[in-house]
């Protein structure tokens, strides 16, 4: 079994802590761990602020939902007051009568009343168990975007640490450069290089300048891309050091059964699209309870009084009182087939959600046996690579000793180099590539990953 990679380690093969004198790649010491960068991300990241604002949604739709069991109430207030004038009578015998001066006058009145009213159906228990099956998929919903937000994040970030490994590579291969500039400038006084070998010593060198500078640009673009994760973009990018993550994790105690359980127990995006379901069965439940009868029962109470001139205008308790109670019972038995339309679509809605929680286990299955291989593969890939750039580094030292006295000419040598180079860009770009790897079955099954 391998063991562990740790960070010194890789120090030790890329040969960055033996060259004193270079400069970091940032022109500032700030660091950016990745635990900041994730904390960050979940809460500046836009797609978290949509979830959340649905999450609040839903929660603000469950106060309707049990609302639908308790009775609504009014309560009513008025004051009155009616001007008449009158110019005719009707007689007892149902004649009318016209009067030479009308009879002016007014009236007053006031009543206050309370009214409560209840209206129950199974639709109304169906409707509150879709309600609690929403709420859980947009809850779980919130949980998978934050899971999503931490995966981009990590992707960014082990991007961006990549780029800047390189930059650091490429600045000691700069120096390596110029070292080796030196020795053939010194070589050729002496007669003991020729013009050519001079000559390509220094393409050597201005081509390390550039790939520094080319380096520097793609770590800059990197750590861009890790803004744009997080949601937020304030700080220079030239200022900002990554940290590299201590260890990569162990591929040997991956067991794809067991991830596989995991994920279809705890996969936040799964388990949403399972509470999908459950709502859209609630749904087809509620559609089918519109053939049965609504029941409703209203209760009401009125208190009233007309006012006489002496009295003010209005009375804490008037004297006249009304009481009213009503149960009333109504089946609709024929509404145009809009009941049979409402079902059909209903029983479609369930099928559609049934087939997406088919889906999304199928994605997941071999998302997951597809990443476990990549890991397995990496990690054995970065153990080879790793023992490559120990034997090319070793090789280096005996050809620039071999240079140094003369007998390797300078391709040799430059061959060596590349080699070398070659060697420990692959490296990183495996190492970092796993942990991408690691990243995504993290995403994946959450909790249950070991």
């Amino acid at each position: 079994m391998r063991r562990v990679k740790s960070l010194a380690a890789g120090l030790a093969f890329a040969g960055l802590a033996a060259m004193p004198g270079l400069a970091p790649v940032a022109r500032a010491q700030e660091t950016l761990p990745l635990q900041d960068a994730i904390r960050t991300a979940l809460i500046e990241n836009p797609a978290i602020a949509r979830a959340e604002a649905d999450a609040a949604t839903a929660a603000a739709n469950r106060w309707a939902d049990w609302g639908a069991l308790l009775p609504s109430a009014s309560v009513s207030a008025s004051l009155s007051r009616n001007d008449f004038s009158n110019v005719t009578f009707t007689n007892p015998d149902g004649t009318t009568t016209i009067l030479d001066d009308p009879i002016d006058d007014y009236s007053r009145g006031n009543s206050a009343g309370l009214g409560l009213s209840l209206q129950l159906s199974a639709e109304t228990f169906t409707d509150i168990d879709a309600g609690g099956a929403e709420r859980s998929a947009v809850d779980l919903r919130l949980s998978a975007a934050q899971i999503d937000v931490i995966r981009l994040v990590k992707l960014a970030y082990f991007d961006a640490l990549k780029q800047q490994r390189l930059v650091d590579v490429a600045r000691r291969q700069l120096a390596s450069r110029q070292e080796e500039f030196d020795l053939t400038q010194q070589k050729y006084r002496i007669a003991a290089a020729d013009r050519s070998d001079l000559l390509g010593a220094e393409i050597e060198l201005r081509n390390a300048e550039l790939a520094v500078l080319d380096a520097e640009d793609a770590y800059a673009a990197a750590v861009r891309a890790i803004r744009v994760a997080q949601g937020v973009d304030r700080l220079d990018v030239t200022e900002i050091r990554l940290e590299d993550p201590d260890s990569v994790p162990e591929a040997d105690g991956l067991d794809v059964d067991a991830l596989l359980a995991a994920a279809r127990r705890a996969n936040p995006e799964l388990r949403a699209l399972m509470a999908d379901e459950r709502a859209a069965s609630s749904d087809l439940w509620s559609a089918r309870a519109s053939y049965l009868p609504t029941l409703s029962v209203n209760m009401n109470f009125n208190r009233s009084r007309q006012l006489g001139d002496d009295e003010g205008r209005f009375t804490f308790s008037p004297v006249n009182t009304n009481r009213g109670f009503t149960v009333s019972l109504n089946w609709p038995l024929f509404n145009g087939f809009q009941r049979k339309v409402r079902n059909a679509f209903a029983s479609n809605s369930l099928s559609i959600a049934r087939a997406r929680v088919t889906e999304q286990e199928l994605m997941l299955e071999q998302d997951i046996r597809r990443i476990v291989a990549d890991i397995r593969r990496g990690d054995r890939r970065l153990e080879v690579l790793e023992r490559n750039v120990e034997l090319a580094r070793e090789r280096l030292d005996l050809t620039r000793e071999k240079y140094r006295i003369g007998s390797v000419d300078y391709f040799s040598l430059q061959q060596t180099i590349e080699a070398l180079d070659a060697a420990e860009r692959s490296v990183f770009e495996a190492r970092y590539e796993l942990l991408k790897q690691w990243a995504e079955l993290e995403a994946r099954v959450g909790d249950g990953l070991p």
